[in-house]
């Protein structure tokens, strides 16, 4: 043993972790075989069962956070945001370049994105309240210039 004990917050912490992470990995693994197996055989009954699995990951998260009385990480943020917006770009990408191809699959996919939104977007004013939601995303204010006291 190298003599460095874990304080019970360390603990808690790691707890949270594993449980967050065990979480994530089982409806991420649903999450990506329904939505592959949507977009593959153009059936968007699974494709909206894939965004229900990512949106039972994001509330069972949800859940963690209230239990643990901790809110998201900043990493968990950064990560969520980058996948996100990955999985927008995708999308996007996939209009243009193919339109006539997955047209059928527009609609299924574009709600799944608008329900992961607001579903987001709940939870901010829920813990935050509309005014910290919105200044959550007040770049200008926060980077403006400093206030006097």
């Amino acid at each position: 043993m190298t003599g460095h004990e874990m304080t019970d917050r360390e603990l808690k912490s790691l707890d949270r972790h594993a449980l967050v992470m065990a979480l994530w990995l089982g409806f991420a693994f649903v999450a990506v075989i329904l939505l592959k197996l949507g977009i593959d055989q153009t059936n968007w009954w699974a494709l909206s069962l894939g965004f229900a699995s990512v949106l039972a990951g994001f509330i069972a998260h949800v859940l963690v956070n209230i239990v643990f009385r901790t809110l998201f990480t900043p990493r968990e943020v950064a990560l969520g945001l980058f996948v996100f917006a990955i999985c927008l770009l995708w999308f996007g990408l996939a209009v243009i370049f193919y339109p006539q191809h997955r047209l059928s699959l527009f609609l299924p996919i574009a709600l799944g994105f608008v329900a992961l939104t607001t579903a987001v977007i709940f939870t901010m004013i829920t813990w935050l309240g509309v005014r910290g939601a919105f200044e959550s995303f007040d770049i200008i204010r926060r980077f403006g210039p400093e206030k006097k006291h």
